[in-house]
Parts: structure tokens; sequence; C-alpha cells
């Protein structure tokens, strides 16, 4: 339909795989690491750059479509052999303890209504001494998120759904015996999906900027984690 927000429409795919190509440099990931990339989706902004790199890795979503489109992506791109999809929920990985070196879990975190579980979950597949990139987690005092919060209490329906303090979200990671080593904070009117197609114009101007360390007014945190 013209005029209606389309993801497929704004956001470009080659942006999509960059950042998460700075994702992986960010966790310092090497050849022989096995990683997770938990809630991947269909458009694989973490699997596609590490499997480009000849990565091992494994793409988890509760969706059995976005996997099936998922493995057609990888299939057509031809990057799909050191690549494994699974169907199945973070609150419940079907993984054994330390199965991974790296982890990642990218705007996943906005659909879980139970964050101390999800967290738990990661951390245990993870190795000790192993990293994990989790974003995003939505401030629950931004102003943006405060309106969000407003019309969904009036019955509206929106992508956002759980909010968080920064409080909150870093006991969950003492509590799961996670060092923060990161923060970003995102700032700015407009949330990250709104401005991902037109990076060239927002990127680092007062609608959208992402920033190295924690800022209380941010609508986003992004975290870099150590396993204790």
């Amino acid at each position: 339909m013209k005029g209606r927000f389309s993801f497929k429409s704004h956001a470009k795919e080659d942006e999509l795989w960059n950042r998460g190509d700075e994702i992986l440099d960010v966790l310092r990931v090497a050849k022989d690491d096995r990683i997770l990339d938990a809630g991947c989706g269909s458009y694989g902004k973490i699997i596609v750059p590490a499997a480009k790199r000849g990565i091992k890795i494994t793409g988890l979503d509760i969706s059995p479509t976005a996997i099936k489109l998922l493995r057609t992506r990888l299939k057509k791109m031809q990057i799909g052999k050191r690549c494994k999809l699974v169907v199945g929920d973070i609150n419940s990985l079907p993984f054994k303890d330390s199965s991974f070196d790296k982890v990642v879990c990218i705007a996943t975190f906005l659909h879980l209504s139970s964050l101390g579980n999800s967290i738990n979950e990661l951390s245990r597949v993870t190795k000790k001494g192993g990293f994990l990139y989790l974003a995003t987690f939505k401030n629950n005092k931004a102003a943006i998120n405060l309106f969000y919060q407003t019309i969904m209490k009036l019955g509206f329906k929106t992508m956002r759904v759980y909010f968080y303090s920064f409080e909150n979200i870093v006991k969950n990671f003492e509590l799961n015996d996670l060092k923060v080593i990161k923060v970003w904070s995102t700032v700015g009117f407009l949330p990250f999906y709104m401005n991902l197609g037109y990076s060239k114009i927002f990127r680092n101007k007062f609608s959208y900027k992402k920033i190295e360390g924690f800022d209380p007014s941010a609508h986003t945190w992004s975290f870099l984690l150590k396993k204790l």
C-alpha cells in the first residue's frame, strides 16, 4: 500500500550487514569461535556477515517463517554451509551449557516479558570468559518511550512492548555472572528502525545518535558483557 511503512523498503540490507560487521569487530570474533545469534530474524544482521567471514554460527528465532526466509536468503547468497538455523525460544534455549564463545541478541528484548529468564539463558549457553553483545533495551523513562507506553495503555498496537530501567537491567546481568565491559546509549527523537533507511541524513544528527557511555535520557541501551 502506498505510503505505508515497510521495513523492506526503508531498511537497506547492506547497511544492516555493515552494522552486523561492526558488532563482530566489537566482539573480536575469531574464526574458530562458536557464535549464537539469538533472535536472528529473517535478514540475518549477524548471520550474513559472520558467514561471509567463514565463521561457524548458529541462528535461533521463535518464528519458523523467519528461519525459512533466512535459510532461503543464505542459499541464494551461497554462504549457508557454516550456518545452523534453529527454531526456538530464548527463554528455553535448546543448547547445552557453555556451548558458545560469543552470543549476540539484538532488537529482541522489547519482545520478551521475562527479562531475568532470557538473560539467564543467554548467560548459561556462554562459556566462561566469553562475550555477549545484548541490545536493545528500552529505557522506561525516556520521553519517546513514555509516549509509546501511553498509547499502548490506550489499546493501540506498537512495535515496542517491554521497557526497563537501567538499574533492573544491570541487576539481572550481575545475578547471571555477566560483567558490563561497555555500554552504548542511543539518543534522539526517532527510534532506530525509523532512521535505518536514511542513515546518510539522520545518523549522528538530532534524530538518531549512538554514543559510547551511559546516558540516562537515551531511548535504548546496548551492552558488551563478559561471562565471569
